[in-house]
């Protein structure tokens, strides 16, 4: 209580750090006593307004990590650059012509594998969790760049067992059609394609724990699969 204040409040403090509690409900209750009739006592309560996040420190990624979620939400950038050629070896080089063009006709299925890692007991996903792609309109406005609609079927889904240090899991993001579309240079309508792509959660803030993947430069860099034919081309009797 602030006595110069004419507001009185309180605080919830955790006594043990690294840890969190969720309140799913709060209700304050009080006697007052009135100065018109002070031989009575009425019941008064307080009902909640809004309900935030609160919490110290904040997660941090380190160099060379992905942060995704959270609340505030983090977004993670990167830049999928694919080559022109691919080099096969003997077996696929005595099947067809090496080196191998990339194109999107031989794209036959591409997944953005991400691995992840574990996260501090604060902040660690206690249930599944969802992840989504978006393409970055203006690279040079991040991180308040406009995003695309979502360039996946549907956001990938990564349980709370995944962020285990002595057994990550690892989540692939199906991005096929996006893929074909960047070898193309633009969507089958038409519209623009763009490299740079940004991991989130479809609604941010979804939740308040913060999922971490391993960057780029770690052992367990980012990785694109893809799935080729190997068929030249295709013959109708």
């Amino acid at each position: 209580q602030d006595s110069t204040g004419l507001a009185n409040g309180f605080r919830i403090r955790m006594a043990d750090p690294g840890r969190r509690i969720r309140v799913t409900g709060l209700d304050f209750r009080g006697d007052a006593r009135p100065s018109f009739n002070p031989d009575t006592t009425l019941a008064v309560t307080a009902s909640t307004l809004s309900l935030n996040f609160a919490y110290t420190p904040e997660p941090s990624p380190a160099e060379g990590e992905l942060f995704v979620g959270g609340a505030p939400a983090w977004r993670s950038f990167f830049v999928i650059e694919l080559p022109e050629t691919l080099e096969g070896d003997e077996e696929v080089c005595a099947r067809v012509t090496c080196p191998i063009q990339l194109t999107s006709q031989r794209v036959v299925f591409a997944g953005l594998r991400l691995t992840a890692r574990s996260q501090a007991e604060a902040y660690a996903p206690v249930d599944t969790l969802l992840v989504d792609m978006r393409s970055v309109v203006a690279p040079e406005l991040l991180p308040r760049s406009p995003l695309t609609t979502t360039v996946i079927p549907f956001p990938s889904s990564i349980p709370p067992d995944f962020f285990d240090d002595d057994e990550p899991g690892e989540v692939e993001i199906p991005v096929t059609f996006y893929v074909q579309d960047l070898l193309d240079g633009e969507t089958s309508s038409g519209a623009p394609v763009y490299p740079g792509v940004a991991i989130l959660v479809p609604l941010e803030p979804l939740s308040f724990e913060v999922m971490r993947f391993f960057g780029p430069g770690t052992d367990h860099a980012p990785v694109l699969r893809l799935l080729l034919t190997l068929s030249d081309e295709v013959d109708l009797n």
